[in-house]
């Protein structure tokens, strides 16, 4: 019973989640202390330093492979 109540809320809370969108070019990566910002970086700053990247890999939820960009 435990387990089942378990598996539901996990498919609810899935079931809720939203589609991400690709970011656009006004991205901005912010880091916070205690509310404050300490340093905000752009993306397409980040870009230029780190060249960005596909990355693939099987997801085993979906049963199937996914791709995504990302600066490693």
């Amino acid at each position: 019973m435990r387990r089942e109540l378990g598996v539901l809320v996990a498919c609810m809370a899935l079931a809720s989640c939203k589609r991400s969108r690709p970011l656009g070019p006004d991205a901005t990566l912010t880091f916070t202390k205690d509310g404050a910002t300490v340093r905000a970086l752009p993306l397409s700053e980040l870009a230029k330093a780190i060249p960005p990247e596909t990355v693939s890999g099987f997801d085993p939820y979906h049963r199937k492979p996914k791709r995504f960009r990302a600066l490693p």
